[in-house]
């Protein structure tokens, strides 16, 4: 009898001893992910209604808020959740110029749920796995329908954008911004359903009065210097360096 008791005596201890191992290990893990991917979203804005777009539910990869790499680890969630939890992601814009050094523009579309009807350039969310001179190659065949671009990096490394809409979509996107100069057979283009008109631009009339978006409340850019050192600048502070970097390109050509 006494055996049998030290027995169960030992079997409720060890019992014991795995369930608080069992509650610190749902801790740490819930706080590293809670962490990691930064699930936090803001309380004073109120969310967009439910998606109708056909792509709200297509995947995106989250990546880290301090860096833009990924990994085949890392959560693929729809687009339209990534915008309302605003996890960081990955992304892509490409200045496209025509013949005489114009930069193209799009005006987006008025069933566009964000930014209808104002100009932007062409915009892409990368896919998961997928490279950002690949989005940008993919984004000008979706929307323009040009097949196999030759784009080139403006930059060496992305920008981190931060954009926060008041109909609650948050861009907090890793974006890396190449151009494409148009050859001879694509000076007429035509865009997709998500665009409604298009115009090229000269570069002295490019700046961020004709890409402003009435739904913006907030906008921050951030270059990374090194892993601990970031430059922060503003929306118009970014198209002033876009064409300050095309004028280069133009020039040197």
């Amino acid at each position: 009898a006494e055996y049998i008791i030290r027995m169960m005596v030992q079997a409720s201890s060890g019992l014991h001893v795995a369930r608080w191992t069992l509650c610190l290990l749902v801790v740490v893990v819930s706080f590293w992910f809670i962490t990691l991917y930064n699930f936090n979203s803001p309380s004073t804005v109120s969310y967009y209604p439910p998606p109708t777009k056909s792509n709200a539910e297509e995947l995106i990869q989250v990546v880290l808020d301090t860096h833009d790499q990924m990994n085949q680890y890392q959560p693929r969630l729809p687009i339209d959740l990534v915008h309302k939890q605003a996890f960081p992601h990955r992304g892509t814009i490409t200045l496209v110029l025509n013949s005489l050094d114009q930069v193209l523009i799009l005006q987006r579309s008025l069933q566009m749920r964000t930014c209808p009807g104002t100009w932007s350039l062409v915009g892409e969310h990368s896919q998961p796995m997928e490279e950002y001179v690949d989005t940008a190659v993919r984004g000008l065949k979706e929307e323009l329908n040009i097949s196999d671009a030759k784009v080139l990096p403006l930059w060496r490394s992305p920008r981190h954008l931060y954009i926060l809409y008041n109909n609650g979509r948050i861009d907090n996107q890793w974006t890396m911004f190449f151009y494409y100069r148009l050859p001879s057979e694509h000076q007429h283009l035509k865009t997709c359903a998500e665009s409604s008109d298009m115009r090229f631009v000269p570069l002295d009339q490019f700046n961020s009065s004709l890409l402003e978006c009435p739904n913006m409340l907030e906008f921050d850019v951030a270059e990374v210097l090194s892993p601990l050192e970031y430059r922060r600048t503003t929306y118009p502070a970014l198209i002033g360096e876009l064409v300050d970097s095309l004028r280069t390109i133009v020039h040197a050509a």
